[in-house]
């Protein structure tokens, strides 16, 4: 079996990620592997033509990293004996996984696949597809059956 020092696994909280994350559970039997959980927020931007600038008093992106913190360290309870560790990012989805699978070194990113087809896969895309595009390093994509 292949022997990977450091995985990263995007999550975006959905029943696909959770099957993503067993599956790097699986990986890692033995120890021995560095596991990151990631999360990214895709920000959203207004125009400037809306007039709508930072709300005074709020830092929403705080509250969010926050909030998607505390559900990753939830989430990496599914992985018993791991050295897992939690991280959360603002930007494009697949763009930021990418780069940081760049910047750490990656030696396999382990992501989930929502199955999108038709208009809408046309429509909104997949992260997945672009990642395994684009990835310094092999991506094992995890597909709910």
């Amino acid at each position: 079996m292949l022997a990977f020092q450091k995985i990263l696994c995007p999550v975006d909280f959905s029943d696909e990620s959770e099957i993503a994350i067993k599956q790097v559970a699986r990986l890692t039997e033995g120890g021995g592997a560095a596991v990151q959980l990631l999360h990214i927020v895709e920000p959203i931007i207004y125009p400037v033509e809306y007039g709508i600038g930072r709300l005074p008093g709020v830092d929403l992106e705080s509250t969010i990293s926050d909030k998607a913190a505390e559900k990753l360290a939830e989430l990496a309870e599914l992985l018993p004996g791991v050295d897992a560790n939690v991280r959360v990012e603002f930007g494009a989805p697949w763009r930021r996984i990418c780069e940081i699978a760049k910047e750490d070194e990656v030696d396999l990113i382990v992501l989930a696949t929502h199955g999108l087809t038709g208009l809408e896969h046309f429509f909104v895309g997949s992260v997945a597809e672009r990642v395994v595009g684009r990835a310094p390093c092999p991506v094992l994509t995890v597909k709910k059956t």
